[in-house]
């Protein structure tokens, strides 16, 4: 009796375990999914990658504060999102702590460039919020 109770939880603690080495960490399309570690970085890339690498200075600044504001609405839509996962009890703490890291990104990328809003500032800005933007999809909810 105790061993074939063994071997079924053996069994089903190896479809487990199978089940979660066969889940694609890329959909179809090769990107990455939204809740894996590749994901910030993927998508990073392939947002600069969008701006021309021949760019003057100005141009390559411009095209990145762009990019950071297409990504910080991305970011801020997540970031609503996940008040649906929380019970009400925790959304205040989200929030402060939503804050505290928009003001340490914002004054980390300011010292970086020395408080200029140069191609490094939106740059440094850009990474930050798609960081952000993944770690909230891997940490909250679903």
């Amino acid at each position: 009796m105790i061993a074939d109770q063994m071997t079924e939880w053996s069994k089903s603690l190896i479809a487990i375990v199978l089940a979660i080495a066969a889940s694609p960490a890329y959909t179809a399309e090769g990107d990455p999914d939204n809740y894996s570690f590749e994901a910030p970085a993927y998508y990073y890339n392939k947002a600069i990658e969008t701006c021309p690498s021949s760019a003057s200075p100005l141009q390559w600044a411009t095209c990145l504060k762009k990019l950071w504001g297409q990504a910080d609405q991305d970011l801020n839509t997540v970031y609503r999102g996940r008040f649906s996962y929380l019970p009400k009890s925790e959304f205040d703490g989200l929030r402060v702590a939503q804050r505290a890291w928009a003001l340490s990104r914002d004054k980390n990328c300011s010292w970086l460039t020395k408080g200029r809003q140069t191609g490094t500032y939106y740059l440094c800005m850009l990474e930050a919020s798609i960081s952000r933007k993944y770690w909230l999809l891997r940490n909250i909810g679903d």
